[in-house]
């Protein structure tokens, strides 16, 4: 199997990370249904407004807990396994701690700035997150290799898969 060309690549991570969102909006939804039987139906108000601090880190550590997992454990998400694509360094190696760390830092900085931006109006912020996802990988677009800006800073990359040679070589965990 040939390496795809890079444009190509970076429409299939893409449509990894469309996968992925909706892999999330899933994991979001189990959450907020565990945190509203144990809060027994009381997480929100009347007027809608939440009543539990916890409950935002509780999502922020579910989706960071399927990344970080995921990256550890084959380099892989669920999306990227359907899409064929599998997080790496940039030498090719297994990804460290840090690196998949510093990943997902990147790529929650849309959402740091949609609860910095809290004032705002659902619509605003939305439309700010979604602009700043896309400038990410926008710039995929005209770096050489491809990559968008979350894999270009951490030093990270994606690969294609070859179905052939992922049980003679697999990537595990470091």
């Amino acid at each position: 199997m040939k390496t795809p060309p890079p444009r190509r690549r970076l429409l299939r991570q893409i449509a990894a990370a469309a996968y992925d969102l909706l892999v999330c909006t899933a994991l979001l939804a189990a959450s907020g249904l565990m945190a509203q039987l144990a809060t027994h139906g009381r997480l929100f108000d009347a007027a809608g407004h939440l009543r539990h601090a916890w409950f935002r880190p509780l999502q922020a550590g579910v989706i960071a807990a399927y990344l970080l997992l995921s990256w550890s454990r084959g380099g892989q998400t669920l999306g990227l396994r359907a899409w064929k694509l599998r997080l790496v360094s940039a030498d090719g190696g297994p990804t460290s701690g840090w690196q998949r760390g510093w990943r997902l830092l990147i790529i929650s900085l849309p959402w740091l700035a949609l609860e910095a931006a809290h004032a705002a109006s659902l619509n605003t912020a939305l439309t700010g997150v979604a602009l700043l996802w896309t400038l990410a990988w926008a710039c995929g677009l005209i770096d050489p290799d491809r990559c968008a800006i979350q894999d270009r800073l951490a030093g990270t990359r994606m690969h294609v898969v070859n179905p052939r040679l992922v049980q003679s070589n697999p990537v595990g965990p470091d």
